[in-house]
């Protein structure tokens, strides 16, 4: 991949990422009630998913400085990988999203 269409690819997945923080807001806030049914508040596996939804803006700011980083050290594949690391929440809230309007 050449330097102009990785710049153009950071610059639009990254676009992606920042107005995917008012869906994760949604989710985040949503999350808490995951926790209402008696005896979840015990369950590990739970606390987990809850921690990792709550890691969106770390995953965030890790992939956005790990790939520019790399792109300007001219390491545009690894700039690509390190950029794609928000897609661990973006897709399967994009995907919970067109589900929840097509059904």
């Amino acid at each position: 991949m050449n330097k102009r269409k990785t710049l153009a690819a950071l610059v639009a997945m990254q676009c992606v990422y920042v107005i995917f923080i008012v869906f994760w807001l949604f989710f985040a806030a949503m999350s808490a009630m995951m926790f209402d049914s008696p005896g979840t508040e015990d369950n590990t596996w739970l606390f987990l998913l809850y921690l990792i939804i709550w890691m969106y803006p770390v995953g965030l700011l890790v992939g956005a400085l790990g790939g520019w980083i790399c792109y300007r050290r001219e390491k545009y594949a690894a700039a690509m990988w390190w950029n794609a690391i928000p897609l661990v929440w973006v897709l399967p809230i994009g995907s919970l999203l067109v589900y929840a309007m097509i059904g």
